[in-house]
């Protein structure tokens, strides 16, 4: 009866340490996953940071060509509002670490949701560069009639990629202080 007892015991124990085992093997990959999307998170804040000013600075330099004269718009060159060292963007942002955290990790729901919901918030200033970058390839630039509107379509567009980088930046930081809060409780 003993030893029935004691091989029960083993066995459930076993299970209990195997169970203990995994959870502790997942939780630490939840937690490394987590700071691999809080490091992903502070480089997107960093990069969104820098773009924010720089094209600020187009916008102000296409505001500025259109309230000069007219005479002086006689063709679209990108050259007039950006530095060609600078160029639109030069770095980009990511949502690598967070995919993979959607397929690997077990973490508490309402911080899932709100890294969720930023990263589909990235989603609008991504689509707002694509659509820079679509229209300096496909519209007719180089039409000299179209100068002036090209400029026009040109400062909404930079205009709009600015203000969802605006809306962005606060939510970065808040997903970075959420992903700390969490990671430090």
């Amino acid at each position: 009866m003993i030893q029935a007892f004691l091989i029960f015991f083993s066995v459930l124990f076993a299970f209990w340490l195997n169970d203990y085992r995994t959870n502790q093997i997942q939780r630490e990959q939840s937690e490394l996953t987590l700071n691999f999307v809080n490091t992903e998170l502070k480089n997107n804040l960093k990069t969104l940071e820098y773009w924010k000013s720089h094209h600020k600075n187009i916008m102000n330099s296409t505001e500025e060509l259109l309230n000069s004269s007219s005479d002086s718009i006689n063709t679209f060159q990108l050259d007039r509002l950006v530095n060609p060292d600078k160029g639109i963007f030069k770095a980009i942002i990511t949502k690598n670490a967070h995919n993979y955290l959607q397929t690997t990790s077990e973490i508490d729901i309402a911080l899932n949701l709100e890294l969720n919901r930023i990263y589909e918030q990235q989603l609008y200033v991504e689509n707002a560069l694509k659509d820079v970058l679509n229209f300096l390839k496909e519209r007719e630039i180089y039409n000299e009639k179209m100068a002036r509107t090209n400029y026009v379509i040109f400062n909404q567009l930079i205009s709009e990629l600015y203000y969802q980088e605006e809306a962005m930046i606060p939510s970065y930081k808040s997903g970075i202080e959420k992903i700390s809060n969490y990671l430090n409780k």
